[in-house]
């Protein structure tokens, strides 16, 4: 069974893996070319300089009085404020400082708090046995950062990276780790989360949470490491216990 089930948990990750890295490699191409073309017409804005296609006659209507004898234009000549006034085309000036507005934008560090979305603490039961052997003691402190979703992994369900730690309390495994997690809300305040990492080894986890005071959640979690049979021994090692988080 451990055998079937460790065969099984290496596929789901291979093809999570692949299914990632496609996805990242097809939304790079797309920022390429937005971004060429955000270029270009910035360039081509940036060299407007405010003159109409007419010949150089005025492209919107003055404001004023009527001349007699003159034709009256469809659009209003009032200079009362009520009235629909046709705004003149941009400058030279306003295109530049929009195309330095962008570039700023773009240049600007994230707001503080912006990267980091969440922080859970842990304590876990070490190696419980249920796909590995059991051969190690103790109980598992764990710490947890998720950040904020990228845009390419849109795609992917927006999963939130990760990385973590898990200290052993009497000099057993611990683990440094690093993946990705996804949530779903499934009922009110409840929610299940699984993720797909590396911890040396494979690593995968499943939660069960609920949140509560708006920015906390408890979660029961199950996580399993291994080396999903690409070596001789595969002993693996299950955790199993309770998650407290907070959203930043």
């Amino acid at each position: 069974m451990r055998e079937r089930a460790s065969g099984w948990l290496a596929t789901v990750w291979l093809h999570c893996i692949l299914a990632v890295t496609a996805t990242v490699a097809t939304n790079l191409v797309k920022a390429t070319a937005a971004a060429q073309a955000a270029e270009s017409s910035a360039l081509l804005a940036s060299r407007y300089d405010g003159s109409d296609l007419t010949g150089g006659q005025p492209a919107w209507p003055p404001h004023g009085a009527p001349k007699a004898g003159v034709a009256q234009p469809p659009w209003p000549t009032s200079d009362d404020d009520s009235q629909i006034r046709i705004p003149a085309p941009p400058t030279a000036a306003d295109s530049r400082l929009r195309v330095q507005a962008v570039q700023g934008a773009s240049q600007e560090p994230p707001a503080p708090g912006g990267l980091i979305s969440e922080i859970r603490l842990g304590v876990l039961a070490h190696d419980i046995g249920f796909l590995s052997q059991s051969r190690e003691n103790g109980v598992d402190i764990t710490a947890e950062l998720l950040f904020v979703a990228p845009g390419f992994l849109d795609l992917i369900g927006s999963p939130r990276p990760h990385i973590g730690l898990a200290v052993n309390t009497v000099g057993d495994t611990s683990q440094i780790y690093g993946g990705l997690t996804w949530d779903w809300n499934f009922w009110g305040p409840l929610y299940v989360a699984g993720s797909l990492g590396l911890a040396v080894l494979f690593r995968e986890s499943i939660a069960l949470g609920a949140r509560f005071l708006a920015r906390h959640n408890v979660s029961l979690v199950y996580s399993h490491i291994s080396n999903s049979e690409l070596c001789d021994a595969n002993d693996g090692l299950d955790t199993v216990g309770v998650n407290f988080g907070y959203v930043f």
